[in-house]
């Protein structure tokens, strides 16, 4: 949502609609589109990544569009909810966090050639599952 904002910001966008990224939506929602579809009057269509999938969020956008509708559509029903998957984006959160903290701790150097398998050991050692 903050790129959204800072596209539609922009003085020099030409922006008409926006294809969210599924993948994301599946762990955060859509919760917080509609206020920027109703902001900006734009459609957001949430999508996956499979041919078919963009195809129809194409097809979603554009009769929107013609319609003169600004709305968030989930095209992705089959993974996507409005509220999204809580445990998996608080557990995501933390592991990214981790992660970080871990890269951030000065016990990795740019140039370690096994910087990852410290990340690989650390960070799940902290979690029993993901």
């Amino acid at each position: 949502p903050p790129a959204i904002e800072a596209i539609m910001s922009s003085p020099g966008n030409h922006v008409q609609a926006f294809l969210a990224a599924g993948h994301v939506c599946s762990v955060m929602g859509y919760w917080e589109y509609p206020p920027l579809a109703e902001k900006f009057g734009v459609p957001i269509v949430v999508t996956g990544f499979e041919p078919l999938d963009l195809l129809d969020g194409i097809r979603r956008a554009v009769v929107q569009l013609e319609s003169g509708r600004h709305e968030v559509e989930n095209a992705y029903s089959r993974v996507v909810t409005f509220d999204g998957n809580q445990f998996i984006a608080e557990r995501h959160v933390g592991l990214v966090g981790d992660a970080f903290g871990v890269l951030c701790s000065g016990s990795v150097q740019d140039d370690d050639p096994t910087a990852g398998q410290l990340l690989l050991q650390e960070v799940p050692r902290r979690y029993d599952r993901v």
